[in-house]
């Protein structure tokens, strides 16, 4: 299957009070599922014969986004120099307690 075939879509028919979503994504079938499990009238799952995709329909008011930024490399390199600081707490983890 080509990458396009497996990315999730999510759509949304303006006036349309539920948001439909096509999805691979592990976590995000995951999350649904819980919602279904736990508020049975607010999603809708179609039938797919394939593992690990995802067809579901679900009402506005019970799904909501979160736009991540990518971090730009000048906060990467601080990551990385942040990380490269702390690595003796580590190395203390490693070791085994002594008796």
């Amino acid at each position: 299957m080509s990458r396009a075939e497996k990315e999730t879509t999510i759509s949304y028919v303006h006036g349309d009070d539920e948001i439909h979503i096509r999805s691979w994504d592990k976590h995000l079938n995951a999350a649904i599922r819980k919602l279904k499990a736990d508020e049975p009238e607010t999603v809708w799952i179609m039938e797919t014969d394939e593992p690990g995709f995802l067809w579901a329909a679900v009402k506005c008011g019970h799904l909501t986004f979160r736009t991540v930024r990518t971090p730009s490399d000048r906060s990467r390199a601080e990551m990385s120099e942040a990380g490269k600081q702390h690595t003796g707490n580590l190395k203390h983890q490693k070791q085994k307690a002594p008796p």
